[in-house]
């Protein structure tokens, strides 16, 4: 429908193209959207503003491709424009799909540097914690968050849970049981991810208590388990815990969900 809108003005300006990339980003439409910045836009001699480079830029980073998101921005500053908060989120974020963790943590320094002109923010923090994570850098992600606090810029629950799942690939258990606790005293509500997480984190380090602790916890939060949670308890399950796990199992049965076969084999084996 945007591009039908476009194509039937007779002079379509900035905004409207704006409009029409922002359009396709939603639908993940990012070669049609570099299209018309590339050739349509220029055939109307017009030039794209910050506007239109953040839409795109946001585009190549819901597709993951992050190589042409970041040649967009130096494209963005050989137009003599000067990057927003937007444009460092949408980088961050193409730098975080990619597991860019490097380019993140760059990214990141030169805000904090004010060398972009833009402040970091929650974006560029999420996305340094985040690819840091999916990069096994648990030490750089947690590192990043400490980096977030100090400087009082407030973290959400995306935060928080790329933070719990470094600690969990980093086998530091205690860091995730401390992050669940100070997440639930904060207000930053955990959701069954979280907990799924911490629970993992305490199964591999052998802590069977406190993983089936976090699992009734999760359940006084009003959150159900769900096909993940049993995969979090797997590991830990040990001599009298075994008829817990197969607790946990038929409560999914009852709500007709299928656990794993790791969560069945475990239960078998337990037995």
């Amino acid at each position: 429908r945007a591009l039908t809108a476009l194509s039937l003005m007779r002079r379509p300006n900035v905004v409207a193209f704006s409009t029409a990339i922002t359009t396709l980003e939603r639908g993940s439409q990012w070669q049609i959207a570099a299209h018309l910045v590339g050739v349509t836009l220029p055939s109307q001699r017009l030039r794209p503003d910050c506007r239109i480079f953040n839409a795109l830029i946001a585009a190549h980073s819901k597709a993951s491709v992050w190589e042409q998101a970041e040649r967009l921005t130096w494209l963005l500053y050989s137009a003599g424009l000067q990057p927003t908060v937007a444009t460092c989120g949408a980088v961050a974020n193409a730098y975080d799909q990619g597991r860019q963790w490097v380019m993140a943590l760059v990214l990141l320094r030169q805000c904090l540097k004010g060398l972009l002109g833009v402040r970091a923010n929650l974006y560029t923090f999420n996305a340094a914690i985040g690819s840091c994570g999916g990069g096994h850098e648990w030490a750089c992600s947690l590192n990043a968050l400490k980096r977030m606090q100090l400087y009082g810029v407030s973290g959400d629950l995306t935060t928080c849970n790329a933070a719990l799942a470094a600690a969990e690939r980093g086998l530091r258990w205690r860091a995730c049981v401390t992050m669940l606790a100070k997440m639930q005293h904060s207000g930053a509500s955990p959701d069954q991810c979280s907990f799924n997480v911490a629970s993992s984190a305490c199964s591999r380090a052998r802590n069977t208590e406190l993983a089936m602790a976090l699992v009734h916890q999760m359940e006084d939060h009003c959150l159900q388990p769900d096909l993940y949670t049993p995969n979090g308890a797997t590991a830990a399950v040990v001599g009298s815990s075994w008829h817990k796990l197969v607790q946990l199992l038929q409560k999914l049965r009852h709500r007709s969900e299928s656990p794993s076969m790791l969560s069945l084999a475990a239960a078998v084996a337990a037995c």
